[in-house]
């Protein structure tokens, strides 16, 4: 499976790669939203996880909104550090779209992140 993964955390990008790696995947990171646009063509990816806050303009709800109009076949998700509450108003218009909660543990982010993959 190809990940597109899309976050401006370094430590948390080089965690993610190295676990989804492990697991049989294929990962591209980029760290701002301006770069995840110019894939939101790329037929090749079947997951997008983006960060909610990320630097720049472009946010991960604007990576979210790329990609759907896009009709872009990928399954999508945002991960953030935010109550889930806080943000499923904002998702509302995106229902297909998983929500990943930043957890304190690496087996509870683990088990999250291998959760939206298929085992390889």
């Amino acid at each position: 499976m190809k990940i597109l993964l899309v976050d401006d955390d370094k430590l948390l990008t080089t965690l993610m790669e190295s676990i989804l790696q492990e697991n049989g995947h294929s990962v591209e990171v980029v760290s701002e939203g301006r770069e995840a646009l110019k894939r939101t063509r790329d037929s090749s990816i079947d997951l997008v996880i983006s960060d909610w806050f990320l630097k720049g303009e472009i946010q991960g709800l604007d990576v979210i909104r790329a990609f759907t109009t896009a009709a872009c076949k990928a399954k999508l998700a945002v991960m953030t550090g935010m109550p889930r509450e806080s943000l499923q108003k904002q998702l509302h218009e995106f229902p297909k779209v998983e929500m990943i909660e930043k957890a304190i543990d690496l087996d509870g982010l683990t088990e999250q992140i291998l959760g939206l993959v298929p085992k390889q």
